[in-house]
């Protein structure tokens, strides 16, 4: 990228809330002084994590990569947060094999067959559908809800768009449902790209909010939720900003 050697450089690897943990991250430092500009370097490569073999997984996700570029600017709105974090759900998504407490072994890539067409080796990444099924329809929206009444912000005019972590149609749909959001304030690219992670919020404002990020002030209320189980709200205020074309490779 040819940027300078004289950077803070760090890697957040927070899955599926990577986005708003960089963006909270980043800020937290721009709002120092000892930090002017940032750029968060946004993605997963999940296809690459999980077996090709495992049909309830290969068909959920995507790659992505995004780059989000944030400057210091002392007259902007604050950026609100709220984070949880629940580390005992850590099974129902996760990597067996391949870390320090179960390091890579030749069984390690062993495949087995689990029926209803899932097969995966240790190495793999699984996902314990029905747990993080529960988890996504309950805990989110209750921490949204609550965000909301804390900070009094009202849903109907005070948020421009909701931004939905897009980890499948059927999550995404029972949020807006409880939530009893208004269905043309939350997009939808699950049509196209799937799961991308950490990028899934990022894709969103691409895909289908440019036009808007571009032309006006736009206020953002995004929820995401994934591995460790963690989960987490952010609303904030965008002034015009620059979204180039998205690059299809």
């Amino acid at each position: 990228l040819a940027l300078s050697e004289n950077c803070f450089c760090m890697d957040i690897p927070m899955g599926c809330c990577g986005c708003m943990y960089a963006i909270t991250v980043a800020g937290n430092l721009l709002t120092t002084g000892n930090v002017k500009r940032a750029l968060l370097l946004i993605g997963d490569t999940a296809l690459r994590m999980g077996s090709m073999k495992d049909k309830s997984r290969v068909p959920l996700f995507g790659d992505c990569g995004t780059a989000v570029a944030l400057e210091y600017d002392e007259t902007a709105n604050d950026i609100v947060v709220d984070f949880h974090t629940h580390g005992k759900g850590y099974e129902a998504l996760m990597t067996p094999h391949g870390g320090f407490r179960h390091p890579a072994t030749p069984e390690s890539f062993e495949y087995e067959d689990f029926g209803n067409g899932i097969v995966r080796a240790p190495i793999h990444t699984l996902i314990n559908g029905m747990n993080v099924f529960s988890f996504a329809i309950s805990r989110p929206p209750k921490s949204v809800e609550k965000f909301l009444a804390d900070y009094n912000i009202n849903r109907d005019t005070d948020i421009d768009y909701f931004l939905i972590h897009q980890a499948n149609k059927m999550i995404v749909d029972r949020i807006v449902k409880k939530l009893k959001l208004p269905q043309e304030k939350v997009p939808y690219n699950l049509e196209e790209f799937g799961n991308l992670g950490g990028a899934s919020i990022p894709s969103l404002m691409v895909t289908r909010l440019r036009e808007q990020l571009i032309s006006k002030e736009t206020t953002l209320l995004m929820s995401s939720f994934g591995l460790g189980l963690t989960w987490g709200t952010m609303w904030m205020k965008t002034k015009k900003i620059i979204i180039p074309e998205i690059v299809n490779c």
